[in-house]
């Protein structure tokens, strides 16, 4: 994307801000923003606010609650709630998500029936399924019949459908890693692999790893590595080891790239660490 850009915004509008109850399902607007200055939005609406983040990260309130929207990530502001959001002064990207504005006597209870939650952020990964779907919606704006706002509240009704969808099965996925993180926390001491581990989960070693960072966001060896160093502290404030003692137990054969690792993410050696620690107690 060229850095010329700042601010570029495709919106369509059959009606802003409408909240009617005499239809099940009505898409009052929709669009995709692109965002690469400052901005804070302030809002109250009428009708239900659906945002899906392609790139960037936002920092937002809703209800008073603080929350952080990063890509693949989606929420639904119910009507009537107080909410605002800015671009995190932690990224540099382009703040990007496409949104639609809807109403409806069924809105609520479509929102309940594909395990969409109001007001609270959920991840659904980037589907391109789902953009496609945005799209489709886009051009019935653009270029719709008579019976339009029929076609955009069925349109609407599958994007919906898939992002409860795509949730379920990240869910799903993420459940599956229980038992290989639960055996990295147990098995510390012994040599751990991403292709012993993968296997455990039944997925690809590229899989995992993708899986991996979404849970703890880490990827597996970062991982390891912090669980290593926590029970490396663990060990050394309670002084009953030796520092090798201490660096074999974390799972550490060499004892200089223990505290060469160490020393990296803690800024000071284990011996220093020990002597601090004592010195505290």
């Amino acid at each position: 994307m060229a850095e010329s850009i700042k601010h570029t915004d495709q919106a369509y509008f059959r009606i802003d801000n409408l909240a009617d109850r005499s239809v099940p399902l009505l898409v009052n607007s929709c669009g995709e923003t692109v965002l690469k200055e400052s901005f804070l939005t302030k809002r109250k609406r009428h009708d239900f606010y659906l945002m899906y983040i392609l790139g960037g990260k936002i920092d937002a309130v809703c209800k008073g609650e603080k929350t952080v929207l990063e890509r693949g990530n989606v929420i639904c502001v119910s009507p009537n709630t107080h909410y605002n959001y800015k671009n995190s002064p932690e990224s540099s990207e382009y703040v990007n998500y496409s949104w639609i504005h809807f109403t409806g006597s069924e809105a609520e209870a479509i929102l309940s029936a594909c395990h969409i939650p109001l007001n609270t952020p959920i991840r659904v990964d980037i589907k391109e399924s789902v953009l496609s779907l945005f799209e489709e919606l886009f051009y019935e704006f653009r270029n719709g019949s008579a019976d339009s706002d029929k076609t955009a509240a069925i349109i609407l009704r599958y994007i919906l459908f898939k992002i409860g969808r795509s949730r379920r099965e990240n869910k799903k996925e993420d459940r599956k890693l229980d038992l290989s993180i639960r055996y990295i926390h147990t098995h510390l001491s012994s040599p751990l692999s991403v292709e012993e581990l993968s296997a455990m989960e039944f997925l690809s070693p590229s899989r995992y790893r993708e899986v991996f960072k979404k849970v703890t966001g880490h990827s597996p060896s970062e991982y390891i590595t912090l669980v290593r160093l926590r029970q490396a502290c663990d060990l050394l404030d309670e002084g009953n080891l030796s520092i090798e003692e201490t660096a074999i137990q974390a799972g550490y054969s060499d004892r200089l790239y223990f505290q060469r690792v160490f020393k990296s993410h803690l800024g000071i050696t284990p011996g220093e660490y020990r002597k601090k620690s004592k010195e505290t107690n």
